[in-house]
């Protein structure tokens, strides 16, 4: 994979899962550690999924037969494919390992059809409903399993804690002696949740950093005023046309928050009608949506674009700043406040990855930036570094150009409602005022 040096997290946990001893021969191999379970905080961006991957296929690499030894259970497709995705680097080896996700559409009687001639898989990748369902229907041997991981934790242990408690007692029931490792940005310390998954003398890793929650080092925090929530569109295209000046050639990305579905979709389009001949922002700037709008064939291109430089501007719901990797990206915008700190480091980890320098900038309302505030006045060890408040002039004070722009997005989600435009399609605003309602 190229690795030249572990991150901090990887150098610690690889000699708590594995052990060393001496065969009859007198040659050192690796063993399992049996000994605890792990909870593992780290700041987002520093190396977590190969933290838990590598320990996993060095044992592997001993075994004597194929069978299911790992099951890493994450709380979205996306983030589920990413993880397959890189352990998918591990396998075409001399070892021959074979990994194996299950999410969404794929059903869990496909995979078993799939597996039921060959061998199965070394590793699979699951969410927690459809491990359930392949538990449930006894598709996949589980007495054979030494690890489960548990990939954003406390977000499994909150939207789909049912299914991952359950998953958990079932493959421990049939493989007493399986290490669990729970890995998160944000682990819960609460006892009522851990104690669900009966852990083995737990131990706890927690970032040098800031504690349980964490944000990458190098990562700028801002945070601008608005005066009025309709002031906050004509603040944030001061903020792009910051990050992208024009014959810049949109060379950075920027993944924009907002706190719903519904509303990423609507800054979207009207961002994109917004900047279409505005001579002060880049003209070759490209925005796009990715949020749970998009069914998984777009997100997928969505996200492969962005990765690439086609897409400069991602508008997301919050189901992207769990976990994905998205190493390129330099600026975060959190357009709507998000609901928590943990909410705040999970968006905001997604800049500064890797050791790269990023930037996140948050715009705040008048009337809520005091109760912001208190995020970074509680006492907490990890709470939001807000060390001041900036103010932003608006793009344009021109109230009849605001509400001639909202009048053409409103036209715009009427022609999506018709079909004329499809979700993924950009808003052309020349051809929206010529083609009549």
């Amino acid at each position: 994979m190229g690795i030249n040096r572990l991150f901090p997290v990887q150098a610690t946990v690889l000699p708590i899962v594995i052990g060393r001893e001496k065969d009859t021969g007198g040659k050192q191999r690796f063993r399992l550690r049996y000994d605890c379970d792990l909870c593992v905080a780290i700041p987002t961006g520093q190396g977590k999924t190969l933290g838990y991957l590598l320990p996993i296929f060095q044992l592997l690499s001993h075994r004597v037969y194929r069978t299911l030894r790992a099951l890493i259970l994450a709380p979205t497709r996306d983030l589920a494919l990413q993880v397959k995705e890189v352990a998918d680097h591990f396998t075409g080896t001399k070892d021959d390992f074979k990994v194996d996700c299950v999410v969404g559409q794929y059903h869990a009687q496909t995979f078993a059809e799939q597996d039921e001639a060959a061998a199965g898989p070394d590793v699979l990748v699951a969410t927690p409903s459809r491990a359930l369902d392949l538990l449930t229907g006894e598709r996949i041997p589980i007495d054979g399993i030494r690890w489960v991981v548990l990939d954003e934790a406390d977000r499994l242990l909150n939207s789909s804690r049912e299914a991952t408690v359950e998953v958990v007692r079932r493959v421990m029931a049939a493989s007493p002696r399986c290490q669990r490792m729970l890995f998160s940005a944000t682990m819960t310390s609460n006892p009522q949740k851990l104690a669900q998954l009966a852990l083995n003398r737990p131990f706890f890793l927690l970032s040098t950093q800031t504690g349980a929650h964490a944000t990458p080092e190098n990562l700028r925090h801002r945070f601008i005023v608005a005066r009025a929530e309709q002031k906050k569109p004509g603040v944030l295209l001061s903020i792009l046309r910051e990050i992208y000046p024009p014959n810049t050639s949109a060379s950075s990305r920027t993944m924009l928050f907002c706190g719903s579905v519904e509303h990423a979709h609507r800054l979207a389009r009207l961002l994109q009608i917004c900047v279409a001949g505005d001579e002060s922002i880049e003209k070759a700037l490209r925005i796009r949506e990715f949020s749970a709008a998009l069914d998984q064939k777009h997100r997928v291109r969505m996200l492969e674009a962005f990765r690439t430089g086609r897409i400069h501007v991602l508008v997301c719901s919050d189901v992207a700043a769990r976990g994905l990797d998205f190493r390129e990206v330099d600026h975060v915008v959190q357009y709507d406040v998000p609901n928590s700190v943990q909410g705040y480091i999970h968006r905001c980890g997604r800049a500064g990855r890797a050791g790269r320098v990023g930037c996140s900038t948050t715009i705040l309302v008048s009337q809520a930036s005091e109760a912001f505030q208190r995020y970074g006045d509680s006492g907490e060890e990890n709470a939001v570094p807000v060390e001041k408040l900036e103010r932003m002039k608006p793009v344009s004070d021109d109230i009849a150009e605001y509400q001639e722009k909202l009048s053409m997005l409103e036209l715009c989600l009427k022609r999506e409602n018709k079909g004329v435009y499809s979700l993924t399609e950009p808003v052309d605003p020349v051809a929206l005022k010529g083609g009549g309602s």
